[in-house]
């Protein structure tokens, strides 16, 4: 996962995903180019990233059933 300076909407995903060596965040253009070229020659660290936001991922999955349930009870 490659993203830009911009995530504010996201934040707190964006936060764990680059804890999680899940993402790489860059500023511009040439970041990107230079982002894409680098992963391209590291299929093992692309791998790894891959890896990192598939468990990212399922570890929240089920989050918004899980809220559901909680407010459920308090209703």
């Amino acid at each position: 996962i490659l993203f830009g300076p911009h995530m504010a909407n996201f934040a707190e995903m964006a936060v764990a995903f680059l804890a999680e060596g899940a993402a790489i965040q860059v500023q511009d253009a040439p970041a990107l180019a230079a982002a894409v070229v680098a992963l391209t020659r590291d299929p093992a660290r692309a791998k790894r990233m891959g890896e990192a936001a598939a468990t990212l991922l399922d570890r929240h999955r089920g989050a918004t059933a899980r809220t559901l349930d909680a407010l459920e009870a308090l209703l």
